[in-house]
């Protein structure tokens, strides 16, 4: 037996087990979900999780209506309004002149259109198309 075959033989057997596991697992995890007690469990951890969810949307609204009107920071113990500095684009093209005039090295190009531009149109200027051999194993051995 050559030295491809053996490792192909061990690859086979590895991907059997695991293919028989996962399908184990699967089967393990479909009963559990089928499961009288399962099925409660989740639609009351549903349930709460939307109700988390509400209050959670419904403090922060409120802690943040008062810090409006209050300018304080700390509206409980347990709530604290935090401010975070933000961006926005509003020109997208004004910005692009700016960062061309001063920022420079923040363009950088998305080399995936670039290399979709090569293979499709013509050359780009530093740039190289080439092939790259590259082994594929079969997924059925």
């Amino acid at each position: 037996m050559n030295e491809y075959e053996e490792l192909l033989t061990r690859l086979a057997g590895a991907r059997q087990v695991a293919d028989t596991e996962k399908q184990h697992m699967s089967a393990i995890t479909a009963a559990a979900h089928a499961a009288e007690d399962y099925m409660l469990a989740k639609e009351i951890y549903d349930d709460a999780q939307v109700r988390i969810e509400d209050i959670e949307l419904e403090i922060k609204e409120i802690a943040l209506e008062e810090y409006k009107t209050t300018k304080n920071k700390s509206v409980h113990p347990s709530i604290t309004v935090k401010i975070f500095k933000t961006f926005k684009v509003i020109n997208p093209a004004q910005v692009l002149l700016w960062v061309k005039s001063n920022l420079a090295d923040a363009l950088v190009p998305d080399m995936k259109k670039v290399e979709n531009y090569a293979t499709k149109i013509g050359a780009v200027a530093g740039t190289e198309i080439g092939e790259e051999a590259r082994a594929q194993i079969a997924s059925k051995l």
